[in-house]
């Protein structure tokens, strides 16, 4: 099709075969091919002159559009196999959107336009349950520890916080210890959605000589914050929750909470994906910058 293309632009075999570095013999050759395939004549051939047939002159256009379309794919393909074109499905918790995930995709999508990201919040496990099922291809999640069996880079480092009514006796406080909370009853994020976030919290309130009484347990932890601010209960939090700027919530520092991570970016070794390589790397630069 691309030699059928060439001649007509030409109307000379000699100047054709030269643009498409081959000999007259074998584009000759070429373009009979074609009009036995196809079953018509798409050119007049005389001894000192040629032209296209009307019905070449009919397929020229969509011969072109052909040969494009195959330039376009074989350069897809390329970019492709370099990382550089490609489909990544994305998983994403809605807290990440207030610690550095919208940096990241911005970033990345600016430096790689080609590659296509299908963004979907989906709560912690459900991601690691479709990463490992090659069901998603990265996932950012809420944990404060790695996922096991895939491999992970820490997204975001920073310490639980007490959520607390405005009205509450603490909320006024710059620190307090995590034992000061034993009387208050708590709203808590669900286990099933983030079983290492749920454990966590718990195990603050351990070090700190109790376990939490709780009255909510919510899906989403913003939906925590929103209960919170409501005066339902008090919570854990990471700190970086603050930034949702839900009203009637205060955060409080406690004493013997330490920075750790709190969100990792998670992907399966084992799978190939286009421009995955250069997602995790968008992430490491982002991390960086902060």
């Amino acid at each position: 099709m691309r030699h059928f293309v060439v001649l007509a632009e030409e109307m000379h075999f000699g100047r054709a075969a030269q643009r498409l570095h081959m000999t007259q013999p074998a584009l000759s050759n070429s373009v009979m091919r074609l009009e036995e395939e196809l079953g018509v004549r798409l050119f007049e051939r005389g001894s000192k002159s040629m032209s296209s047939t009307l019905i070449g002159c009919a397929m020229l256009k969509r011969a072109r559009e052909i040969v494009t379309l195959e330039e376009k794919m074989l350069d897809f393909a390329r970019s492709m196999a370099a990382g550089r074109a490609g489909f990544i499905d994305v998983g994403f918790t809605s807290t990440l959107l207030f610690r550095g995930l919208t940096d990241v995709l911005n970033q990345f999508s600016q430096a790689y336009p080609e590659i296509e990201l299908s963004v979907r919040e989906l709560s912690t496990q459900t991601q690691l349950d479709m990463l490992r099922n090659g069901r998603l291809d990265v996932a950012f999640i809420n944990s404060p520890v790695a996922p096991a069996g895939i491999e992970s880079l820490v997204l975001f480092e920073e310490r639980f916080v007490a959520c607390l009514p405005c009205g509450h006796s603490l909320a006024s406080k710059r620190e307090i210890d995590v034992e000061e909370l034993r009387h208050d009853v708590f709203v808590m994020f669900s286990r099933e959605p983030s079983p290492a976030y749920y454990d966590h919290v718990i195990a603050i309130c351990s070090a700190g000589g109790f376990q939490p009484k709780v009255r909510v347990a919510a899906a989403l932890v913003l939906s925590v914050v929103a209960l919170v601010a409501s005066g339902i209960g008090v919570s854990l939090v990471p700190e970086s929750v603050s930034r949702a700027g839900i009203d009637g919530a205060v955060y409080v520092p406690i004493r013997s909470v330490k920075r750790q991570p709190s969100a990792f970016v998670a992907w399966h070794p084992q799978r190939e994906v286009p421009g995955l390589e250069a997602l995790i790397e968008t992430v490491r630069r982002v991390r960086h910058q902060s």
